[in-house]
Parts: C-alpha cells; sequence; structure tokens
C-alpha cells in the first residue's frame, strides 16, 4: 500500500488526522500488507501528529512489525527528527 501522506495537505498538525491514518494503516498491516508512507510535498509535520500516527502504531504493533511494514519514502531531515522524537518520547511513558 502506498500513502502518499500530501494527499492530506503539505502541513500535517492535527492530532485527528494522525489517529485516521493510523487507523487505516492499522487494518492494511493486519492484511500483512507494507505501507510505503510517501513525504513528497509535505513542509511539515508537529509532534501530536507523529505521535498519534507512529508512536501509537508502535505501541498497538511492536517496533519489529513496523520496522519490518512500514517503510517512508521522500522524508525531509526535519521530518525525520520530529517522528523519532515522538517515538522516543512515547517509549519513555509508563505503560497504561
Amino acid at each position: 500500500m502506498r500513502a502518499p501522506m500530501a494527499q492530506w495537505g503539505t502541513a500535517l498538525t492535527e492530532r485527528d488526522l494522525g489517529r485516521e491514518i493510523r487507523t487505516h494503516f492499522l487494518d492494511s498491516l493486519s492484511l500483512d500488507n507494507t505501507i510505503v508512507v510517501d513525504f513528497a510535498n509535505v513542509e511539515m509535520i508537529n509532534s501530536s501528529f507523529a505521535d498519534e500516527l507512529f508512536a501509537k502504531l508502535i505501541a498497538e504493533v511492536g517496533a519489529s512489525k513496523v520496522r519490518a511494514k512500514v517503510k517512508l519514502v521522500n522524508t525531509s531531515p526535519v521530518i525525520k527528527i520530529i517522528i523519532n522524537e515522538a517515538i522516543f518520547t512515547r517509549s519513555k511513558m509508563p505503560a497504561k
């Protein structure tokens, strides 16, 4: 599955949007699909969006499955940092 993130805008900053996209990704992963997340034409994301989409995705299905099945492409250095920081921050939170 290819996920062109620019279809949702050039600035991805809403937690609700991250949750909506994560739901689609979970459906695809449940079918054992690989997801290519394409950030072409996306200028920015914020930490809330990154947490809701990527950090919570890892919390739900595990880091090894995300590493194996989710590929990020056309990701700017700044977007990579924001995603990595969101994942790191969530990993330090106590489990509920």
